[in-house]
């Protein structure tokens, strides 16, 4: 209602004029503004999201499942690499121990 409206807009006004009023006391007349000039800045900002909060909730999951996954292949890279250096180092103590080409196809990993 319009009334409501005017009692917003004195409040604030009042509000803006002890603000502008303290500075320069506290600060001797070093800080401070002119109301006149800054009242346009003063707004409230009252529009809704545009993005829901289950999309919000959805994204979040999917950022989730896809930081486990990332968790999950880095250690399965860090395994496999740890195999191959043991089965490297088994087979040079075994000297001449070869690989076949399916064994490392299996190992390929991501």
């Amino acid at each position: 209602s319009l009334q409501r409206a005017v009692a917003f807009f004195v409040l604030f006004h009042e509000l803006g004029k002890r603000v502008a009023d303290f500075w320069p006391r506290v600060s001797f007349g070093m800080l401070g503004y002119s109301i006149g000039r800054t009242h346009s800045i003063m707004r409230i900002a009252t529009t809704a999201s545009p993005v829901s909060g289950a999309d919000i909730r959805r994204r979040m999951q999917d950022m989730a499942l896809l930081h486990n996954l990332i968790n999950f292949r880095r250690g399965l890279n860090a395994m496999v690499a740890k195999w191959r250096k043991r089965r490297e180092l088994e087979g040079t103590a075994s000297l001449g121990k070869v690989e076949s080409q399916t064994d490392l196809r299996m190992i390929e990993v991501l």
